[in-house]
């Protein structure tokens, strides 16, 4: 067997990352010292990692090791007292049982250097096995402090990948590969946080170079003096180009040009040079590399998933670096201490201003304070004001005094044009509360304005206690059939036992109220029975709203008569004329999804008292939309269980009416479980254009960072569930949640980050860099015919955004039928392959089938059909409606015209001076150089004509010189000259070329004065005789 046709082998002292060979002698394979590169490494951290962390930090560097070079990697760790050869022996006949004793590879094994005191760090083995690079790191025990050797390991991988792209005879500067190996190697250890944070790395970059300038030392890149310009070149190169350009696309076109220089400026569109000076500009004006900071995760970063077309979560973002947009200290009131734990309770999008752009809205509990203190801090409302796409948007205090601010809801309730704000709080107070101690929840309404959200009075014609109060939902619908959104919540406070139906309705004032047909006498006063969610739906297709709930009913509940049949249970208020009938609520059978959960509860502490149950259910968020584009509602809940069970899980759930019952029930097709805390909102908008509006969810990303968003993609029939993260950036910022508004109004979903420290909340954000679609057809709005209007299901053949067809539908929406199907610039009644955008070869604007010459965009037409261009004959004197001028030899060279035209000559001269079918310096060029002398008769033909000649007389020789006309100015100077264009024309025909060609025979005003224009010109004069 020929191993070395089997395995490439490289061995690279001084790193590690390498798979390894060879047979079991001092260390047996039962020990298994040979462990995974992450695992191996956070092995060498003092930290503990858990095993969820692990495994996604291997399926991360498994991407990577993908995306750099279909690579498996191992490390082992090797003891000052043992022999690196026996154990790169013992682990390599752990990986390649079959070829670890081969002289090929125990020579390998045998050239690697021992570790010492003054010859430390780590060694490696790279071999190629079934297209595979496997690569084993050895790392010497005794080096460096713990932690920092996991960084080692990763140094070793990256820096082992860039010298596999380096070609022998293409050298690759030293600045270049210093500083991939130091941006890839921080950003994977920072990823996984096990040293300096990305962001801080950046920081720290500045203001070394920010030193260097102080000191005026040369900061030109590509001299490779300091490792911190090197590692800001890499900086610069990737926020300008994107890593998957710098680490990536620049090695295979590297592979495959001339040299690195050739490769940086084919990729980057800028010479070495022209980098280095803009770069040194930039840094000694004070550049901040932490402005520059990657946003995406290092896989995102390097696969470019934006760039994609099939639609999923990581295609719809491409971050500017995440910029902070405030800093909001936290909340201090005098005589009360707290812990403080910033916590995101709820968030809305809106425009608030009526501007045209999304707004984003949430509310902020800080404090955690204990019930002796007769202390209420208050909630905060924040309001993120979007704007057009050159400003960035505002960050708003709608108001420091909202009270346990639990839920929100947003509609346009006054019909002005701007939507409105509810805010409700949901403390409950316990019974260590001292009796006078003040308020700890209510309701506030902010109605929209030009200048935003405004906190306006609420005139209370209701039993509740409007500032002293909760609510565990709020919602919104026309419950009046008035064509204006109210408002509406289950509200409950002192005094109450059951929370009370209340809405909020604005005309001239704005006021709370029961809605119509409640009646305090009868309404139920029932104790333990929970209203968790609802919503406003026509349940029973009388064309007016009913009031669904979400409840609980416990076990020590009491109830008259039971209206539920199961603890956990939808009911509804039905309302028949105008009236609700609120005196029992009336069950609905709608089930829920966990219904059928077989995930057995982790039971809460003993001591409470509470049973828990396994089909534990409630939702957060609920609303009536058209998911399918069929005018057909769907009835959509965010259902979980989380209020019951330590080990909660959370449901996107789908109602749809029966064909048959014309009641709500479960659809068949449900939205997959992402396996995450959702956050207590979603968004329905189509994404891919298809009228189907999909699902937008974002997701608490947990303690590992490993959740961020979501998007349920509508296949109807199914769904499809992918997700996008910035793990990176948030867990390095404590960042606790992430909001997707659509900011500029362009189409695509910008981040908003929220970010706890010590003494403020930071709010970040990522404005997305994809191109504006604001009909969201994955048409841009600079290629889209109708940028508003959605192509939806019409064929669109060309992608411009306008149909093939336009029936009377599609007319009514405003668009007309495109009048270039494939694009290809031959309008559809000239074109007559309309769909195929290559029927017009040569770009010219003339199909192929109407095209004389379809290869040749100079020429299209031929109306004598002689085979000569209508145009290229009435330029050379022929007849353009004469057929028979094909064979006619204008300047008597023996070439047909039609001949001279397919050759690309000229028909009416030729260099061929004497006729004699050769081209000749002695005698043509001669003859060529005395003509433009001014010689005749005798002077001119005396000894210059050859032999063989077909004209010998003066008269004919003059004749043939003239017939070349102003084609004899060589040089395009508008003159004919024997010192230019003569001394020209005798060199080329001696056979000079290039600037031998040239040098001192061109007139300071020629139009043609390269070596290449003037040769072709002359070619062009030498039709092939």
């Amino acid at each position: 067997m020929d191993i070395g046709s089997q395995y490439r082998i490289t061995a690279q002292a001084l790193f590690i990352l390498v798979f390894l060979l060879g047979f079991s002698n001092v260390i047996s394979a039962s020990d298994q010292r040979l462990k995974p590169i992450v695992n191996g490494a956070l092995e060498l951290q003092i930290n503990s990692y858990t095993d969820e962390q692990i495994a996604i930090f291997n399926r991360r560097f498994a991407s990577l090791e993908s995306i750099f070079g279909n690579t498996q990697t191992f490390l082992t760790v090797v003891e000052r007292t043992e022999s690196i050869t026996d154990v790169a022996s013992s682990v390599t006949c752990e990986l390649l049982p079959d070829a670890c004793s081969t002289d090929e590879i125990l020579n390998l094994i045998s050239d690697l250097e021992p570790f010492s005191d003054e010859n430390g760090g780590y060694r490696s083995i790279e071999v190629l096995s079934d297209n595979l690079i496997k690569q084993v790191i050895f790392l010497d025990e005794a080096d460096t402090f713990q932690n920092e050797r996991s960084g080692l390991v990763f140094r070793a991988f990256f820096k082992q990948f860039l010298s596999r792209q380096v070609r022998s005879a293409k050298p690759i500067p030293k600045w270049w590969t210093d500083g991939q190996e130091e941006y890839l190697t921080k950003t994977l250890v920072a990823s996984m946080g096990l040293g300096e944070p990305f962001g801080e790395f950046h920081k720290r970059i500045t203001s070394e170079i920010a030193g260097r300038v102080i000191d005026q030392v040369p900061l030109d890149v590509t001299e490779a003096n300091y490792i911190d310009v090197s590692i800001s070149g890499i900086m610069q190169l990737v926020h300008d180009y994107g890593m998957k350009a710098v680490f990536i696309d620049f090695y295979e076109q590297y592979s495959s040009t001339s040299s690195w220089d050739k490769a940086f400026e084919q990729i980057f569109a800028i010479d070495k040079s022209k980098f280095a000076t803009s770069l040194e500009l930039a840094t000694r004006g004070g550049l901040d590399l932490s402005l520059l900071r990657e946003p995406n995760d290092l896989v995102d970063s390097l696969e470019e998933p934006w760039r994609l077309d099939e639609l999923s979560a990581r295609r719809l973002f491409n971050l500017a670096p995440f910029q902070l947009m405030a800093s909001l200290p936290h909340t201090v009131i005098e005589g009360c201490s707290a812990f403080h734990q910033f916590m995101m309770e709820s968030h809305e999008f809106g425009d608030f201003n009526g501007d045209g752009y999304q707004d984003l809205i949430f509310t902020l509990n800080e404090n955690v304070t204990t019930t002796l203190e007769n202390c209420s801090f208050p909630m905060r409302v924040f309001a993120v004001y979007g704007a057009e796409g050159s400003k960035t948007p505002e960050v708003v205090v709608v108001d420091n005094n909202q009270l346990g601010a639990r839920d929100t809801v947003v509609a346009d309730i006054n019909n002005d044009g701007a939507d409105d704000l509810l805010v409700a709080g949901a403390n409950h107070r316990s019974e260590g509360y001292p009796a006078n101690s003040p308020s700890i929840s209510g309701i506030n309404l902010y109605l929209g304005s030009e200048a935003g959200l405004v906190k306006t009075t609420i005139e209370n014609q209701s039993e509740l206690n409007l500032g002293d109060m909760t609510a565990e939902f709020t919602t919104y619908g026309d419950i009046d059939g008035d064509q204006v959104p109210e408002f509406f919540l289950f509200g409950t406070g002192a005094g109450h036992s059951w929370p009370k139906p209340l809405l909020i309705d604005c005309d001239e004032t704005c006021i709370a109220r029961h809605p119509a047909g409640f009646d305090a006498a009868t309404y139920p006063k029932y104790t333990s029975i929970s209203v968790y969610n609802g919503a406003l739906v026509d349940l029973d297709q009388d064309n007016d709203l009913d009031i669904l709930m979400n409840i609980e009913v416990e076990p020590n509940a009491i109830v008259d008569e039971p209206f539920v049949s199961k603890r956990y249970a939808h009911a509804a208020f039905y309302q028949t004329g105008g009236q609700f009938d609120t005196t029992s609520p009336v069950e609905v059978d709608m089930g829920f999804r966990l219904d059928e959960n077989t995930i057995v509860p982790i039971p809460e502490d003993p001591e409470t008292g509470r049973i828990v149950d396994t089909n534990a259910a409630h939702y957060w968020e609920s609303e009536a939309v058209d998911l399918l584009g069929d005018d057909e509602v769907e009835f959509v809940t965010l259902e979980n269980n989380s209020f019951h069970i330590t080990n909660p899980r959370y449901l996107i759930s789908i109602y749809s009416r029966d064909s048959v019952t014309e009641k709500f029930t479960l659809s068949q097709y449900q939205p997959e479980d992402t396996g995450a805390v959702h956050d207590q909102n979603f968004q329905f908008r189509d994404l891919d254009g298809d009228s189907r509006l999909d699902i937008v969810s974002t997701l608490n990303p947990g303690s590992s960072y490993d959740d961020g968003i979501a998007l349920h993609r509508n296949l109807n029939p199914g769904w499809s569930l992918s997700t996008k993260k910035f793990s990176s950036f948030m867990s390095e910022n404590n960042c606790n949640r992430i909001y997707t508004p659509d900011l500029d109004a362009d189409g695509n979903l910008d981040v908003i980050l929220t970010c706890p420290r010590a003494d403020a909340l930071e709010i970040y954000y990522g404005k997305n860099m994809l191109l504006a679609d604001r009909d969201n057809d994955s048409i841009p709005d600079i290629n889209d015919t109708y940028p508003l209007i959605s192509i939806g299901s019409l064929i669109d053949t060309d992608s411009d955004g306008a149909p093939n067809d336009c029936d009377q539908v599609c007319i009514n929406i405003g668009m007309s039928a495109d009048t270039d199907d494939d694009g290809d610039g031959v309008s559809d009644s000239n074109d007559s392959l309309p769909l195929d955008p290559n029927n017009d070869t040569d770009d010219d604007g003339i199909a192929n089938n109407v095209d004389a010459y379809p290869e040749n965009s100079l020429y299209s037409k031929d109306s004598d059909s002689d085979g000569m261009p209508d145009a290229w004959e009435t330029k050379y004197g022929l007849d353009p409606n004469d057929a028979s001028d094909a064979s006619s030899d204008q300047d008597n060279d023996g070439v047909t015209a039609l001949d001279e035209f397919l050759a690309g000559t000229i028909p009416s001269g030729s260099l061929d001076i004497d006729g004699n079918a050769q081209y000749d310096a002695l005698t043509d060029g001669l003859l060529l150089l005395r003509g433009m002398f001014g010689l005749d008769g005798d002077a001119l033909i005396t000894g210059t004509v050859a032999s063989d000649a077909a004209y010998t007389t003066s008269v004919d020789i003059e004749s043939r010189i003239a017939t070349l006309g102003d084609l004899a100015d060589i040089d395009g100077n508008g003159e004919i000259d024997a010192l230019t264009d003569g001394l020209l024309t005798l060199r080329y025909l001696f056979g000079l070329e290039g600037d031998t060609l040239i040098n001192g025979v061109v007139a300071s005003d020629a139009t043609r004065t390269s070596a290449d224009t003037i040769e072709t010109h002359l070619k062009a004069l030498m039709p092939a005789l």
